[in-house]
């Protein structure tokens, strides 16, 4: 790293953790003399920071960070406190990695990511194209893209590692979803079709036709399964003629109630769905003047 003079605040001199070191140069001068609150600003600042390395010292990476930015947030905005500002950002991404060690979540990664890249930014405008500094750049480079394949990797992972009562939850949830969407799809398709059955005499008669069948077929058939089951029950109590001829008369009367039954449901069911095939609408790929579009096309 370069060396930096530490003229206007001394916090860079404090910065000896592993991950950025900005050591007080030779021949650097001291912190010049400023105002009461200048002091107490550098001061605090360099509480701060050295209170934020013993957390990162006692893998309290959380407690880092928080410690850092606040100092970060008071260090000036002068040529030398960007430095220190940018060594600050470097420190906080590093501190970014390890938490993510500690509770893998995903979120520090990022964090991190977009912090060395802040730094690179700031590194390259602030210092010469040295071949000793294209190589630090290169570094953090390296850093950022082993950063973008961590993030994947760990998004894969945790996708992966999802509940699977959470996961088999939300399934029902959109099948339940789905199945509201095209009940409600149903009924708005049946309320354009009934629709059609006003407008339509001939349609809206076969309806009705196959409505008085099914009716009709239905009662029909119900008395007849009656009757027959009478007979039955009077003949397995010893009224054999009787219940001999009630049963075949119930038989009798059961047969056409058997046939009208499923014919007027057959008519019921094909009036329904033509009326349901006149008002679908559907889209058709139409050549219109200046280029292509789309013709809603239906029958209402």
């Amino acid at each position: 790293m370069p060396r930096l003079a530490c003229r206007s605040i001394s916090l860079a001199c404090a910065l000896t953790l592993p991950v950025v070191s900005l050591p007080d140069p030779a021949g650097a001068t001291e912190p010049a003399e400023t105002a009461g609150s200048d002091e107490d600003t550098r001061a605090e600042a360099e509480r701060l920071y050295n209170e934020g390395r013993a957390r990162y010292e006692t893998l309290d990476y959380t407690g880092a960070i928080e410690l850092w930015t606040q100092a970060y947030s008071m260090v000036p905005e002068s040529d030398e406190g960007r430095a220190i500002r940018a060594a600050l950002v470097y420190n906080i991404a590093q501190a970014q990695e390890k938490a993510f060690d500690v509770d893998h979540d995903v979120v520090h990664l990022r964090q991190a990511k977009g912090l060395l890249e802040r730094y690179l930014a700031d590194f390259e405008a602030l210092y010469e194209s040295t071949p000793e500094n294209k190589a630090e750049a290169d570094k953090v480079r390296t850093r950022i893209d082993e950063l973008t394949e961590r993030i994947e990797r760990a998004s894969e992972g945790s996708a992966s590692q999802t509940d699977p009562r959470a996961a088999a939850r939300a399934r029902q949830e959109e099948a339940r979803k789905k199945r509201e969407e095209a009940r409600k799809k149903e009924l708005e398709h049946r309320k354009r079709a009934d629709a059609l059955f006003a407008k339509d005499p001939k349609l809206s008669a076969q309806l009705k036709k196959g409505k008085t069948m099914m009716i009709a077929g239905g009662v029909v058939l119900g008395v007849g399964v009656l009757t027959l089951a009478t007979g039955l029950y009077l003949a397995w109590n010893g009224y054999i003629i009787g219940g001999g001829v009630t049963a075949g008369v119930g038989g009798l009367t059961a047969i056409p109630g058997a046939v009208v039954l499923p014919l007027g449901v057959t008519r019921f069911k094909r009036a329904r769905a033509e009326a349901m095939k006149r008002t679908e609408v559907t889209m058709v790929p139409t050549v219109l003047p200046g280029g292509a579009g789309l013709t809603f096309a239906g029958r209402f």
